[in-house]
């Protein structure tokens, strides 16, 4: 079974309640952080895609993006270079967070990656 995304004021009270000050700030900024990129990286996607039927900061479905190319971006961009499973953990659900605002559902299944998740690929599915 697949975890569902957490959303930023979950991920804050978790932290909050099991971390002091100075270790909250830190997991806080890289999870910004890494919602931002995804923020950032759609926003270039959608300004190079642009439908001009579309208004000026629409959401990118994921009709228009695509799998693939949403996937690929996560391996390669994303999570693929995080190795370190606590900054992976917060990159992965900063991301979940980011794209459900762009009503793109993030599911993580750790069972699809085996026992050596840096050689198998897609362990996530998207809808």
């Amino acid at each position: 079974m697949s975890d569902p995304p957490i959303t930023r004021p979950d991920v804050h009270g978790s932290t909050r309640r099991h971390l002091g000050p100075a270790a909250f700030a830190r997991v806080d900024a890289e999870y910004l952080a890494a919602a931002d990129r995804v923020d950032a990286w759609l926003g270039q996607w959608r300004g190079e895609h642009r439908d001009p039927r579309r208004p000026p900061g629409a959401v990118v479905t994921l009709d228009e993006l695509g799998t693939g190319i949403l996937i690929g971006w996560l391996w390669d961009t994303q999570l693929g270079p995080v190795t370190d499973p606590v900054h992976a953990l917060i990159t992965l659900r900063a991301t979940q967070a980011a794209l459900l605002r762009h009503a793109i559902l993030l599911r993580w299944e750790p069972g699809a990656l085996g026992t050596d998740p840096p050689t198998h690929r897609p362990g996530c599915r998207v809808t």
